[in-house]
């Protein structure tokens, strides 16, 4: 069967992502939500903001259905286990904004998601500026 490849489809099937910003691919959606946001994810090994935001929000459902989910290798985990490991790994495994946006679907309300997701984003800012320091400082370069 011969016609067109994901990666030449994907340029042209863009969706709205509304508040998520530029637009996304369907196939980058899918095909990028097992990258991880340090970078160490596959298929492209993409990180950060490289992620097509869509690919990140699903990142972080699928893992949340994977833990709340029983599965023959591992019994499902607690609700309140599944959340915290999400907020524990965001801004290393997962888009922190993401993991503010599943948390408040799932039910920690309005002002829970916002002070969550407010203090994500700081971790991961902070995070990073640390990071940026250490780059610097070992390569001598400031």
């Amino acid at each position: 069967m011969s016609g067109p490849s994901v990666a030449s489809t994907a340029s042209s099937e863009s969706v709205s992502c509304g508040r998520w910003g530029r637009a996304a691919t369907r196939w980058g959606m899918i095909r990028n939500h097992h990258e991880l946001w340090d970078g160490r994810g596959y298929p492209d090994g993409l990180a950060g903001d490289n992620i097509p935001q869509l690919a990140r929000l699903l990142q972080v459902a699928d893992s949340y259905d994977a833990m709340i989910s029983d599965r023959p290798y591992q019994p499902a985990m607690s609700e309140q286990e599944v959340l915290a490991h999400l907020r524990q790994h965001a801004g290393e495994l997962y888009d922190p904004v993401a993991v503010g946006a599943v948390c408040a679907v799932v039910g920690e309300g309005r002002a829970e998601y916002t002070s969550t997701a407010a203090a994500v984003a700081e971790d991961y800012r902070r995070a990073k500026a640390e990071r940026s320091t250490n780059v610097g400082s070992s390569t001598g370069l400031t």
